[in-house]
């Protein structure tokens, strides 16, 4: 009996999955006639929402947000520049958006996602134009050093999430930290490899 049951709720999710791609619209709307959104949510109820600060341990500031099932890694980097002969008293912010194909069916591995450049372009906007950053504050010394901010953002699913993290912290690894054991033992690896191929060549076994 409780294979039979088992089966129909498969059968019944099946059915309504099917419906969804064959008639996105029309299932919409049969949510949105009984108020309720497709994840069985109220219309007026937000997804779940948490925020960890500190997920980049090598980066200057970083944190990691989650709505619902939109994962999203920030992570920021601090360097000392020289001001700009325009603006002699005010740091700079340089914000870039990433969207690996994982994020979305849309985003084709090997070439960058269009809609990456242009949500880049209006975060730098909206963060600037707001005044929640201060350029003047990220100046150290009038006309001679000021900070350069770079921002990163990364939209992914939760199972790419520790991925990710490892390679932004790749970006200053050391030789005792876990991913710089990793590629120290690959480049070793590599090395053999490569000693093994020409010992083969001195002996003429090469082709």
């Amino acid at each position: 009996m409780a294979a039979a049951n088992g089966s129909s709720e498969l059968y019944s999710e099946m059915e309504v999955d099917a419906f969804r791609r064959l008639f996105p619209l029309r299932y919409h709307e049969q949510h949105l006639l009984k108020s309720v959104r497709t994840d069985a949510r109220k219309l007026g109820s937000a997804r779940d929402t948490t925020l960890a600060l500190g997920a980049v341990a090598s980066a200057d500031g970083s944190a990691l947000a989650k709505i619902g099932s939109t994962t999203m890694l920030a992570a920021i980097k601090m360097e000392v520049m020289t001001p700009t002969v325009e603006c002699p008293d005010e740091g700079s912010i340089a914000i870039e958006f990433h969207m690996p194909p994982i994020c979305s069916p849309l985003v084709r591995p090997g070439r960058p996602a269009e809609a990456a450049s242009v949500i880049s372009k209006q975060l730098s906007y909206t963060i600037l134009s707001s005044g929640m950053i201060d350029l003047k504050e990220l100046c150290l010394v009038g006309g001679k050093a000021a900070w350069m901010a770079y921002l990163n953002l990364v939209e992914e699913k939760d199972k790419k999430v520790k991925e990710l993290q490892d390679k932004i912290a790749a970006v200053n690894f050391t030789p005792e930290s876990k991913m710089g054991k990793m590629l120290m033992a690959k480049c070793r690896t590599l090395q053999e490899e490569n000693e093994e191929i020409g010992n083969q060549a001195n002996e003429g076994k090469c082709q």
